[in-house]
């Protein structure tokens, strides 16, 4: 490695400079690096960087054992493939024997340039029997063109179920299971004083083999604490 010191003054005489190896900062990590064993997990893949200031081209996520049922975010103006193969251990999923599942996941046809962010997400079932600080590994490469740099994001398996995706109040919020929907983590924010409108958010979960279509929702409010997500101060209420 190389190391210029451009503004350097004065005169080094017989001297040797011992420069040792510095790691690379990671450009793409997860926003929520824990996830609660046997619960929901939603992987939010943060890209701060690209590859040598070229723009980021695709994506490749590879999921290991332990990461089961994937289920990865469209993303507009980029194309979605997955790759499904088989699981050496067989996943329970709401009494069902799960034996093959999603291993692949790519993200490509985009642009990201390298002074944009983006994130790329996908939900996921965390392994039951994952002990606490147990780290699954999610390899991932970032296509920029010509250009293929190789990352690593770590899960680490928690026994404390108030976080990753199920940070809230769980008797209030489900999770609901409607043949082969599961609706989870309804909430919704505090707005600014006269906002004409508010936001809710939920996971919907289509395990069956047929698509389903959201063409309404109803919330009633529950009251209660503040969820996490309301960062900036907001009060986050459960909903059902």
């Amino acid at each position: 490695m190389i190391i210029r010191f451009p503004y350097l003054r004065g005169t080094l005489l017989a001297s040797t400079l011992i420069i040792p190896s510095l790691p690379a900062f990671a450009r793409i990590t997860l926003a929520e690096s824990q996830a609660a064993a046997g619960r929901t997990y939603r992987a939010v893949l943060r890209v701060a960087d690209s590859c040598d200031d070229a723009a980021t081209t695709a994506l490749r996520v590879e999921l290991h054992e332990g990461v089961y049922v994937a289920k990865p975010m469209p993303k507009a103006g980029w194309k979605l493939e997955t790759l499904t193969g088989p699981y050496t251990t067989p996943f329970d999923n709401h009494g069902n024997g799960v034996n093959e599942g999603m291993r692949e996941i790519v993200w490509s046809g985009g642009k990201l340039e390298d002074a944009w962010y983006d994130e790329f997400t996908f939900r996921a079932a965390i392994e039951v029997e994952i002990a606490p600080g147990t780290d699954l590994t999610i390899p991932v490469a970032q296509d920029c063109g010509i250009i293929t740099q190789n990352w690593t994001a770590t899960i680490t398996g928690t026994a404390d179920d108030s976080t990753g995706d199920h940070r809230h109040d769980h008797a209030a919020a489900g999770p609901w299971t409607i043949g082969d929907l599961t609706v989870e983590v309804p909430f919704a924010c505090a707005t600014l004083p006269n906002a004409p409108v508010s936001g809710g958010f939920m996971t919907v979960a289509n395990d069956g083999p047929i698509d389903d279509r959201l063409i309404a929702a109803t919330f009633r409010d529950r009251g209660g604490g503040g969820d996490p997500r309301g960062g900036d101060g907001r009060r986050c209420h459960a909903q059902t």
